[in-house]
């Protein structure tokens, strides 16, 4: 499957299994995620399109401050927090 920037997704390998993340940045066949809170905007994790699923959601302001380099972590924790509420009603 592949991701495109300010997908939401979940990781389903290492030791973040489990955890929801955003796709800043994608490369062949790989997906640059964080989460803003361990996995920052200035250092985010690179993983493979296999280990992630997609949350069902996408953010297109968040994907519009990314091209415009103006995305915080604050923004992407934000993003996480609202998303996961969706997924519990």
């Amino acid at each position: 499957m592949k991701f495109s920037v300010g997908d939401a997704v979940v990781s389903t390998a290492g030791h973040d299994a489990g955890k929801m993340f955003l796709v800043v940045g994608t490369e062949d066949a790989f997906a640059w995620i964080c989460d803003g809170k361990n996995r920052k905007v200035e250092k985010p994790k690179k993983k493979k399109f296999r280990h992630l699923v997609s949350a069902g959601a996408r953010s297109d302001e968040a994907a519009e401050k990314i091209r415009q380099r103006t995305l915080h972590n604050k923004d992407v924790r934000r993003l996480i927090c609202e998303i996961s509420k969706k997924d519990e009603e």
